[in-house]
């Protein structure tokens, strides 16, 4: 819609006797006045101005036209007055004004009548009177005294009737231009809409955020590098991840199990697939929980389906032996043997020519194995778990004791080098060559087991740096299993391998 027309009435009482300083004050006024509204873009384009003077009738010297095109108008002062003639008529004026503005269509406020006059209204007579009538009908009135005025300062206050109730004075300015303005001023603010109060906006339905981890320097690679997808695999994810609670016995704790795979940065701007795996999976008694690591080899191309058969025949074999004989009693190195047998026998399937001996075959696939089990029944204690651990290659097993300490269940890798390696034994062995790393663990309320791939354990180092406090301050209790996958790929400078974790919460 458009700015709304601002009708404004100057009521002049030319009443009293001709000529003299009323006559020359008031024409004085009304041409200041008048371009003082011209002087005002915002007012000469809105405001339409009526001018009236009054005597025993009311005349219109000025029709209702815009400010700016005003000129200076000539009042002639004398005779009686009538208040009763001169009120009745310009409300018939802004009846007709404001019928002929409706039909042009435009929008047009409320009219504001400015009344100069020099006799002040004595209580009953028609002054009063009639003003008290008028102003019920019309609110926006104000009577400006014209007794000692000259055009440019006057003494005495405004009677002002915005409010409908009339006798409320106000002390405006000597100069009485300054005063109609600040009126006008108020008048415009009034017709300007107020805005509804905005309600406070609504929480959104949905809440949450995500920024990736970076622990110290991430490095250039976490910040630039575009991850590609493995053409030679394309149903080879880039991460995987799982949460689940594993339920325990009756009265016995209960396990929160957290697991991710996530490519690393070399094999995201590669375009290679992620190589490292990982599993797990109850017996079918729900007295044991198997859990299985294994990284692929990087410079062995089919690492990944070593890896893959590790982690899947591996546990899938542990979980058959246990419903044979209890964790102590597992033959670990038995278990190596069939695994880097069944890696053989997959490698001569899809080798061109197949490859015939172990060696030949861990050119091409090769794979860490790191298997941990946990005993789920309560025998040591109703807060106490018991796990076994069996691994060959620098995949490794840690527990977090209640959130804050490090505890590695294998010698520290490069702990003691002064240059880091990154050879290690893997998958295929010949039996003789066969040797498993054994430890067993007790878990306790609040502890964490951890299993994971050097892709952690290198920055990881022995668990007091910078990348052990955070993990250890990430992992005090089990995260959401999105978040988990996200702290598992940590950006830090250097770190560019496959990251993989299996972790339980003893809770």
């Amino acid at each position: 819609m458009s700015e709304k027309i601002l009708p404004i009435y100057l009521l002049v009482d030319l009443g009293g006797p001709a000529g003299g300083p009323k006559s020359a004050s008031v024409n004085a006024f009304y041409q200041r006045f008048v371009e003082d509204l011209k002087a005002d873009p915002d007012l000469a384009k809105r405001v339409r101005l009526t001018l009236g003077g009054f005597g025993d009738k009311l005349t219109r010297y000025l029709l209702s036209v815009k400010a700016d095109l005003l000129g200076n108008g000539v009042l002639p002062v004398g005779g009686p007055r009538s208040y009763a003639t001169a009120f009745h008529t310009v409300e018939h004026w802004i009846r007709e004004d404001t019928a002929q503005f409706l039909a042009d269509g435009a929008a047009v406020a409320h009219p504001l009548l400015l009344i100069f006059t020099d006799a002040p209204p004595v209580a009953g007579d028609e002054w009063e009177v009639e003003f008290r009538a008028l102003t019920v009908r019309h609110p926006k009135i104000v009577v400006m005294p014209i007794n000692h005025f000259d055009g440019h300062r006057w003494s005495g206050v405004l009677r002002y009737s915005a409010d409908g109730s009339f006798g409320r004075d106000r002390q405006e300015p000597e100069d009485p231009v300054i005063a109609a303005r600040a009126i006008v001023q108020e008048h415009v603010a009034s017709t300007v809409p107020r805005p509804r109060p905005t309600p406070p906006a609504e929480a959104p339905s949905w809440q949450g955020a995500f920024t990736p981890y970076r622990v110290g320097d991430p490095g250039n690679a976490a910040l630039k590098v575009r991850p590609r997808p493995g053409p030679a695999e394309w149903d080879r994810r880039d991460t995987v991840l799982d949460g689940v609670v594993i339920a325990g016995e009756p009265g016995g704790p209960e396990v929160e199990l957290r697991a991710a795979s996530v490519r690393g940065l070399a094999h995201r701007y590669n375009g290679t697939v992620r190589q490292d795996e990982y599993a797990f999976r109850c017996t079918e008694d729900g007295r044991h929980l198997v859990l299985a690591v294994s990284d692929g080899v990087s410079n062995s191309r089919l690492s990944h389906k070593a890896a893959a058969l590790v982690c899947r025949t591996g546990a899938d074999l542990t979980a058959t032996g246990l419903a044979l004989k209890p964790p102590a009693d597992l033959d670990w190195g038995g278990l190596m043997v069939d695994l880097s047998q069944g890696i053989v026998d997959l490698a001569r399937r899809l080798l061109d020519p197949p490859a015939l001996t172990y060696g030949e075959v861990a050119v091409h696939m090769a794979a860490t194995a790191l298997f941990g089990v946990v005993e789920l029944h309560p025998e040591h204690g109703d807060d106490v778990l018991l796990a076994h651990i069996g691994s060959i290659g620098d995949s490794s097993a840690w527990v977090l004791r209640g959130g804050t300490r490090w505890e590695p269940l294998q010698d520290v890798k490069n702990s003691d080098a002064a240059v880091a390696s990154t050879t290690t034994k893997a998958l295929p062995l010949r039996s003789a060559d066969v040797a498993v790393l054994v430890r067993t663990v007790w878990l306790r309320r609040g502890d964490a087991l951890v299993l994971m791939s050097d892709g952690v354990g290198d920055p990881l180092l022995d668990g007091t740096g910078t990348v052990g406090q955070f993990l250890a301050e990430s992992w005090r209790v089990p995260p959401p299993p999105i978040q988990f996958a996200a702290q598992v790929d940590f950006a830090r400078r250097s770190h560019d391998d496959d990251r993989t974790a299996v972790a339980i919460w003893v809770v």
